[in-house]
């Protein structure tokens, strides 16, 4: 669950590396350099990029949390253990480790789900803005933004669906519920919860980017474009 979320600061550097690089290059290639409204935009792009997967984030852990509500061990390791009780130095009684944890991913979930909708709204009404704006929002920013978000959901997909199916594999094919220790027990409600969720991120952003191509002079950058359409000099 949390391999997404340490992800993503090294998704966003990579990302933000690669986008002063092409504008530099460009800067040089036609004689301007960046311009404050490309700044604005690719700033818009990328928090609108983070708000999404905390969203998603959230939304994974309440899932799980759910598949916890249908089949506890599903998601929570069950494996009580018992209470000391530090006044009297003795065992008060079992605890099942799965009631806090479902609380704790419940509370962490809605937590992340509202942090990523306030900081995605406010942002999705300037990109709306920007996108008005003589010019709209530069294409590079557009392709640095789905290619970026391409890789962050591909990776949560694969990473995430590979453990849920071992997982799936190791507990209910291969046999795996008569272990010897709690956590050799697999659980593989989380990294399912966050495949599924992955899922819709990687169609979309897929989706945009075979748009991208897909459209006439999808291939061309608009410097290119426009220059292509310009007429040669009578001579």
């Amino acid at each position: 669950m949390w391999v997404l979320v340490g992800l993503l600061p090294t998704l966003i550097v990579f990302g933000l590396i690669v986008a002063g690089i092409a504008a530099l290059v460009r800067g040089r290639g036609d004689g301007r350099g960046i311009e404050f409204p490309t700044v604005v935009a690719a700033y818009v792009a990328l928090v609108m990029l983070v708000s999404l997967f905390l969203t998603a984030t959230g939304g994974g852990l309440l899932l799980k949390a759910g598949f916890g509500a249908m089949q506890r061990d599903f998601s929570y390791n069950t494996q009580s253990y018992g209470r000391f009780d530090p006044a009297t130095r003795t065992q008060s009684g079992q605890v099942d480790p799965s009631d806090n944890a479902i609380r704790n991913d419940v509370a962490t979930g809605l937590s992340l789900a509202f942090a990523g909708v306030v900081l995605f709204v406010p942002h999705a009404l300037g990109a709306a803005i920007l996108r008005r704006r003589p010019g709209g929002i530069s294409r590079t920013v557009s392709r640095g933004e789905t290619l970026l978000g391409l890789a962050a959901a591909t990776l949560g997909l694969l990473g995430s669906g590979a453990t849920a199916l071992n997982d799936i594999m190791r507990r209910y094919v291969l046999g795996g519920t008569d272990t010897r220790f709690p956590f050799e027990q697999r659980h593989p409600g989380g990294a399912l919860a966050i495949a599924i969720v992955m899922l819709p991120l990687v169609v979309w952003f897929g989706w945009r980017l075979w748009r991208e191509f897909a459209e006439p002079g999808g291939a061309e950058g608009p410097a290119t474009a426009s220059a292509a359409a310009t007429p040669p000099p009578a001579s």
